[in-house]
């Protein structure tokens, strides 16, 4: 499976946390980088775990604002595609080739729910420290 989302600790203080998030499909890689609160991803962690356990059909997660000056932004929806597992997430980052921040990427990866339930570890695992990496499609 080509398909992969992996983010990267670059650096962190005692409240921030300057995340690499980089994505990939048959058709493109990109990567860009986000600033987050520290205990945001243990939340986004429980969150997506709980997606996956319960009957929901989606999860939308953003960090940063799509619009505006800000601070890059990148945004993922969690979609249930069937009954067996399978999952699409949307990606939406941030090129940041520009100033204006009008040029953005958007595209669909492929993963199922063990995948992305093993992501979450990896999440919490950054969340505490004990790790600087995750990977959602990296097989064991």
């Amino acid at each position: 499976m080509n398909d992969n989302l992996i983010f990267s600790r670059n650096w962190e203080d005692d409240s921030l946390l300057e995340l690499k998030v980089e994505a990939q499909n048959e058709y493109v890689t990109i990567w860009q980088s986000c600033y987050i609160a520290n205990g945001f991803l243990k939340e986004q962690a429980t969150n997506i775990s709980n997606f996956v356990k319960m009957a929901g059909q989606s999860y939308y997660i953003e960090f940063g604002e799509l619009s505006g000056n800000y601070t890059p932004a990148f945004s993922m929806e969690l979609k249930k595609v069937d009954d067996l597992g399978h999952i699409r997430a949307e990606l939406n980052l941030e090129n940041e080739d520009d100033g204006n921040r009008k040029h953005r990427c958007q595209l669909y990866i492929k993963t199922e729910q063990g995948m992305l339930l093993n992501f979450c570890q990896g999440l919490r695992a950054m969340s505490e420290g004990k790790c600087d990496k995750t990977e959602l499609n990296k097989l064991s």
